[in-house]
């Protein structure tokens, strides 16, 4: 871990603790911690939960910047209280971030010159990066207008291919987000036998955009004019995850193969997410 941010849910403004507002090392972000009950030989109830820790920065001739952190962290505390799904992000290397809300501040000492103060964070989500995005589009019949012979077969010719698939590196499942272009009528994905399934019909020009990260799920459809239309209802949930028709299904880890009817274009962004930000660089 290199660089910090601090990135505004609502505006999108940063607060960078590379200074004038000073981060250090800022141990408590390198731990993680899982609740579970114990048991007799074993141990259940595994979870990832919300928790609290502390940071302690340093502002040199900072002020400005303090008041400007207090301003956007309050912003997005309040806009929480009204809309869970709003909250601030801790960004690390512009790459990994984590959902978070600045609940706290306690100066420790003041001086002419320096000014350091302990903030109380709650981490609300894992630490999550983006993987590169996978573009799945139908065909190009121009592939096969140079493989037709002067006289007739018995089964037609076509360049070589291999059935579509998703790689997921790592050992476990992952979330997704996926954009479905139209124009389309029921559009359905198939991956690892769950189908990912929305009813109705996507106009040219317009996208549907099914976010399946823990916290932020929602299906929107993004019309040609760019106006955002919930279509959470017109997502197929089955009886939940691996129900076998589970919009929201994480992709398996491992190579697995991807169907749909085609005619039409979709994109797949595997999100990693681990317990704490790497020690490396990654």
């Amino acid at each position: 871990m290199q660089t910090l941010k601090y990135v505004c849910g609502s505006t999108g403004d940063e607060i960078s603790f590379e200074g004038p507002i000073y981060g250090e090392t800022m141990p408590s972000l390198r731990g993680r911690a899982w609740t579970y009950t114990l048991g007799a030989r074993t141990l259940t109830g595994v979870a990832w939960q919300a928790r609290e820790l502390t940071l302690t920065i340093k502002a040199v001739a900072g002020e400005t910047q303090l008041d400007r952190l207090r301003m956007l962290t309050d912003h997005d505390v309040l806009a929480h209280s009204r809309d869970s799904t709003i909250s601030g992000l801790l960004r690390v290397d512009d790459v990994w971030e984590c959902r978070a809300l600045i609940t706290k501040s306690e100066p420790q000492s003041i001086t002419p010159r320096i000014i350091e103060t302990q903030l109380t964070v709650t981490q609300l989500g894992m630490w999550r990066r983006s993987l590169p995005t996978v573009t799945y589009a139908p065909s190009d019949p121009d592939a096969y207008q140079y493989l037709d012979h002067p006289y007739d077969m018995d089964y037609d010719y076509g360049p070589p291919s291999a059935p579509p698939v998703i790689a997921v590196d790592g050992l476990d499942p992952m979330p997704f987000r996926m954009t479905i272009y139209g124009p389309c009528s029921n559009p359905t994905v198939t991956i690892c036998g769950n189908q990912y399934r929305i009813t109705g019909d996507i106009p040219g020009g317009a996208r549907v955009e099914v976010d399946a990260v823990e916290g932020e799920k929602s299906v929107t459809l993004v019309n040609a004019a760019g106006d955002r239309i919930n279509w959470f209802a017109n997502a197929e949930r089955g009886a939940g995850l691996d129900s076998g028709s589970y919009i929201f299904q994480p992709l398996p880890a491992g190579r697995a193969e991807v169907s749909w009817p085609g005619g039409y274009t979709f994109e797949l962004t595997p999100v990693e997410e681990r317990s704490e930000p790497p020690w490396s660089a990654s």
